[in-house]
């Protein structure tokens, strides 16, 4: 099945919650969590192909620079857009991460 995911999808995917920054709502994102999480596997595993717009992958690499650091950030993003060479067919150019301040 192709897939298309908000930004956040693979945000929650790759960002697994803590009971010290979540307090009261780590059930709810941890819940979320696991949801992307899976769904992220299944792109991984080739049970979905993952269709998204090159947007999609600064926005997380912003959200994860936030949350853990830039050179996560970075590693995580280069490791999506090489994971799955059919996002280059839905860009309109390349895009390179360092254009963007993180």
């Amino acid at each position: 099945m192709k897939l298309t995911i908000d930004s956040d999808v693979l945000a929650y995917a790759f960002i697994e919650p803590t009971k010290e920054i979540y307090k009261e709502k780590f059930d709810e994102f941890k819940a979320l969590h696991n949801k992307a999480d899976y769904i992220y596997k299944g792109v991984i595993r080739d049970i979905h192909e993952l269709i998204i717009p090159s947007t999609v992958l600064i926005e997380v690499a912003i959200v994860m620079s936030r949350a853990v650091g830039e050179e996560i950030a970075k590693t995580v993003y280069e490791r999506v857009k090489k994971h799955h060479p059919e996002i280059k067919a839905f860009l309109l150019r390349e895009v390179d991460i360092h254009e963007f301040s993180l």
